[in-house]
């Protein structure tokens, strides 16, 4: 038991008890009476005595129940609490997890649409209520306990900052509302430790502060989470805090889920089109539902798939993820200031995996969506805690066949390579006709333009930069003049022997010999190619800034050799060396890797299947056509209805629009001219574009709780069942006991003076 304002009815107790008892000493003051016998003075000579000052008192009912009134008061003014959980210092953080796995279902089975996050807040609001309170008397604004108030999913929301006002605080935890995005506590403690001083270091007379120490009372983090934290280890809350982890879920929770949803066509005959469905199951039996494809409101197709049972496992990290693990340790160890621990295998649950094929003939675009569903009775799966991944949406292009565009030396290699490839038109430029036909607005046309050593002048600007290998002999020169580099206009490029200004993408020196040692096998570009026997003759080295946004694809012994350019309105393979100086046209990879940038830039990325592909809570970039007037987008709601908002276009046709944290689909609707893709009403009179947002997140999706969440400075364990109760306050049964003994001394008086 504890006391919220023990001080509070201490002062009370010494002012209202001595009072009271006083009472019982004091003297009355008696009128004169004239009697007409003297047998009435025996009494009177009673009553003086019975009211002469500091007489010792005499045993009184009355006064014994008095007190016993007094004392319930007193007491239920300290406000007492039976303590369900243990707070820790007077400064608390309060970390609430609104991702997609906190919309699970599994934490009472009582009331089946309760969440884990309505635990979570209930558990929050539980804490509140057990804070030390303010003193009333010789208070200052921010005595008591303190709190503040943080929801997070992959972003970090601080509701409200450190305040002791338990209301203002139970009314941010209230409003804290799911999502259907993944989980990120990093930034979380970062927002909360950028809310405490930190400490400052003097020297020679210069004060800086010490990034992430803080000074004044350590903060006490309370993270309420199922434990599904993939960067909880980059959390760092600080040597001197104190991290309290409330598990929230079942540690058994079932649920299968759709983690992946991807649309190809075949290169050869486009119109036919192949979908695939990964699927995922957390449970430790083997499932079975059944997998049903809808495009445009219809079933087309339904396959039963069975998920294999969730299996347990010594964790295996590869040497990648071995180096990761050891450097956080060390970086924990540091920052702690203790010794790295020891190496130790962990056991972990591996969901089982499985999927669904479905291969169809379709030339058209068109809106598919998939869902689970129970074998023979299709409804939703049984048992299943999570909803929000039991569907999923993709919008699928036309089919189509690529134009591209060369601009280069004219080399025969690449010519060849493109020749055998299903393509709608392939053109070939020098730097200065396609300059020109750039301005006179005809590129526009091609899909993908290749740049072959050159970064032509489209009036983009231009910067100083480093010069480039020189051309080969016989070969047109380069459109880019030694120290000059230019940025890439709009669109979508395959770059070699290059590197655009503005990019990320910095040249260090060229350094002799280099191959290739290791490609991303998990990218549309890189995941067929066979590098191992390319060897590059003179290698330009080259250095990514980590803010750019710039992707490497490919490595070789000194650094990226194959690397994704991604902005708003450009997107680019590119290949910083030269490859006339090595042997890599001679082997198949170089046909290959024409062939799978040209599928990706100009089908996946432009206006195809990735570019539409969104998910919840990000920002959704397209351009529309010209002269579109009256844009608006409508999108799903946290309610499950829809919103409309209007969206302003740019100058160049671009919206960005950021699209609500829940999956769903969401429609751009226009008045004015059609992009090809795009649908018409029949009058002709406004166009839709359809985006698919999803969560496909096998990290979230994986539903069963954890254990213990490590971050960088520890590994924190889940607090015992106790800690899912809140504090029980005992003032409310004082007080009512207070009220029974005052009608147990008004029965008593009132019989004294009657009977």
């Amino acid at each position: 038991m504890t006391f919220l304002s023990l001080t509070l009815a201490g002062i009370a107790a010494a002012i209202a008890v001595p009072t009271l008892v006083i009472l019982y000493f004091l003297k009355l003051r008696r009128r004169d009476m004239e009697v007409s016998t003297t047998l009435l003075w025996k009494k009177a000579i009673q009553d003086l005595q019975a009211n002469a000052p500091f007489q010792r008192l005499r045993r009184n009912l009355l006064l014994f129940l008095q007190l016993l009134i007094l004392g319930a008061v007193l007491f239920a003014l300290a406000q007492p609490i039976i303590k369900a959980q243990t707070l820790t210092g007077s400064k608390l953080v309060i970390l609430i997890d609104r991702s997609a796995s906190m919309t699970a279902t599994d934490v009472d089975t009582a009331e089946p649409t309760k969440t884990r996050l309505d635990q979570a807040k209930e558990q929050a609001i539980g804490l509140v209520d057990s804070m030390k309170e303010a003193s009333t008397f010789f208070t200052t604004k921010n005595s008591g306990d303190q709190a503040m108030v943080i929801a997070f999913d992959n972003q970090a929301e601080p509701l409200q900052p450190f305040t002791n006002d338990k209301e203002a605080l139970k009314a941010a935890i209230r409003a804290i509302q799911p999502t259907h995005k993944t989980t990120s506590v990093e930034q979380a403690v970062t927002v909360a430790l950028a809310n405490l001083p930190r400490r400052k270091l003097i020297e020679n007379g210069i004060e800086t502060s010490i990034e992430g120490i803080t000074e004044g009372e350590p903060v006490t983090m309370h993270l309420y989470t199922d434990g599904k934290i993939p960067d909880a280890p980059k959390a760092k809350p600080g040597p001197e805090n104190t991290m309290v982890f409330h598990q929230i879920g079942d540690e058994k929770a079932p649920n299968v889920a759709i983690t992946a949803l991807k649309a190809e066509r075949e290169f050869e005959r486009p119109e036919k089109l192949t979908i695939f469905v990964s699927l995922l199951n957390s449970q430790d039996i083997p499932r079975v539902v059944d997998v049903e494809l809808v495009i445009d409101g219809s079933v087309v197709g339904i396959q039963s798939a069975t998920i294999p049972a969730a299996s347990t496992g010594e964790s295996q990290l590869g040497a990648i993820e071995t180096a990761r693990a050891a450097a956080r340790e060390a970086e924990a160890a540091a920052t702690t200031g203790t010794e790295a621990p020891a190496a130790t295998s962990q056991s972990i649950v591996r969901p089982g995996t499985s999927g669904a094929v479905f291969k169809l003939e379709r030339t058209t675009g068109a809106l598919a969506q998939v869902r689970l569903r129970e074998p023979s009775t299709g409804a939703p799966p049984d048992g299943n805690v999570l909803s929000a991944d039991d569907r999923a949406w993709l919008t699928i292009p036309p089919a189509k066949q690529l134009s591209i565009a060369v601009v280069g030396r004219g080399n025969l290699f690449i010519k060849s390579a493109l020749e055998g490839m299903p393509l709608a038109r392939l053109d070939e430029f020098t730097p200065t006709q396609f300059e020109r036909a750039y301005a006179d607005g005809k590129v526009g046309q091609y899909d993908v333009v290749v740049l072959d050593g050159v970064i032509p002048n489209l009036g983009q600007g231009a910067v100083a930069a480093t010069p480039t290998t020189t051309p080969a002999p016989g070969t047109t020169p380069a459109a880019t003049p030694a120290g000059i580099a230019r940025p890439l206009p709009p669109g979508n490029y395959i770059v070699l022997n290059a590197i655009p200004a503005g990019s990320g993408i910095k040249e260090i020196e060229t350094s002799k010999g280099a191959s290739f040692i290791d490609w991303r096998r998990d990218h549309a570009v890189t995941r067929y190619l066979t590098l191992d026997p390319v060897q590059i003759a003179n290698f330009r080295r080259v250095e990514v800034d980590p803010g750019s946004g710039v992707r490497t694809l490919a490595s070789c012994e000194t650094g990226p050799s194959i690397l994704e350019l991604s902005t708003n309105d450009t997107h680019a393979i590119i290949v910083p060396f030269d490859y006339m100086e090595s042997n890599w046209p001679m082997h198949l990879s170089f046909v290959v890797f024409f062939a799978a940038s040209s599928q990706y830039l100009g089908q996946e990325v432009s206006g195809g299947y990735d570019a539409r592909a969104l998910t919840p809570g990000t920002e959704l970039r397209d351009r529309l056509p010209l002269g579109v007037t009256k844009a608006s987008v409508v999108s799903p709601d946290l309610r499950g209805g829809t919103t409309t908002q209007e969206v302003r276009t740019a100058a160049d046709g671009s919206i960005v629009f950021r699209t609500p944290p829940v999956s769903g689909v969401i429609e751009v609707t226009w008045e004015g001219p059609a992009a090809p893709g795009d649908v018409k009403d029949p009058n002709g009179t406004s166009v839709l574009r359809v985006y698919a947002s999803n969560l496909l997140d096998p990290q979230e999706s994986d539903a069963a709780a954890a254990k213990q969440v490590e971050v960088a400075s520890a590994v924190v364990n889940a607090q015992s069942g106790q800690s899912t109760k809140s504090d029980r306050a005992l003032w409310p049964y004082l007080l009512l006991g207070g009220l029974a003994i005052v009608l147990l001394e008004w029965f008593i008086y009132n019989r004294k003076v009657y009977v």
